[in-house]
């Protein structure tokens, strides 16, 4: 028994002491408190205005039990929030008070993260940070945020009011092409838009007096050349066309060149 004793001593000694299970195999645990941070006044920019920054803590391990690594961050929660008010507050002062969103992702950035080596092993604290403008700021802005709401707002009504008449324009285009200005058209772009019709109404009055002026030349260009033959009244009746169609635009050229095809057409028929 002695021996045995002895052997068995001798067994501890050679293996060396007893160091409990391989840390390095535990899973990661995370614990994060249930009761929010408080929020940390910062100054910004100019030392008059504060940022607000709140941050949740996030404790993470992988060489401890998640019981253990509650115990730790219960320990190390005081100077985990001095530690973050020390790098927000250096970051901060580099941004002006209304940049609380730019403020925010630097922080994100550079202040968010730091390691505590404890007597169990290192643990992890990660920063939930989100900060907040000064509330003097954010009521002076309040104004400007809703006119740019309101600018937003009507100009995406304003770009789809353009594309509606945009393709108002092209359909009725294409009518106007195809049957001219007539008072059926007219009345048809009432049931369409009211804008439209007025300015299409305006157009028609237009086109009319074109056409009765039209007609005004052509009538005292054939009682100027009563005596001339058919080929040179021809040229005559072309010549006061084309000198009426040089003082248009190029649609309503387009529409007199159709109207004097028309007359020509019906002449020759």
């Amino acid at each position: 028994m002695a021996q045995q004793s002895w052997w068995r001593r001798f067994r501890t000694w050679l293996a060396g002491p007893d160091t409990g299970p391989d840390r390095s195999a535990l899973p990661e645990v995370r614990h994060r408190p249930s009761t929010p941070g408080d929020a940390v006044p910062v100054l910004s920019k100019g030392d008059v205005y504060e940022f607000q920054v709140i941050a949740d803590l996030e404790w993470i391990s992988s060489v401890m039990d998640h019981s253990e690594l509650v115990r730790q961050s219960v320990e190390y929660t005081p100077a985990a929030h001095d530690e973050l008010r020390r790098r927000v507050w250096r970051i901060g002062r580099q941004f002006d008070p209304d940049a609380a969103d730019a403020a925010e992702e630097r922080m994100r950035a550079e202040a968010a993260e730091w390691c505590y080596d404890t007597d169990r092993g290192q643990i992890r604290c990660v920063a939930e940070i989100r900060v907040r403008p000064d509330e003097r700021v954010r009521e002076h802005l309040v104004p400007y945020a809703l006119r740019r709401i309101d600018l937003n707002q009507e100009t995406e009504i304003g770009n789809r009011r353009a594309e509606m008449v945009e393709n108002l324009v092209t359909r009725w285009r294409k009518v106007l092409t195809e049957l001219g200005v007539s008072p059926i058209t007219v009345a048809a772009a009432q049931l369409t838009d009211r804008h439209f019709a007025e300015i299409l109404d305006l157009l028609a009055a237009k086109r009319r007096q074109q056409g009765q002026d039209l007609v005004d030349v052509l009538g005292q260009a054939a009682l100027d050349h009563q005596q001339l033959g058919m080929f040179e009244f021809a040229e005559m009746y072309a010549s006061a066309a084309a000198a009426f169609v040089s003082q248009l635009g190029e649609e309503d050229k387009k529409f007199v060149r159709d109207i004097v095809e028309a007359e020509l057409t019906a002449g020759r028929s």
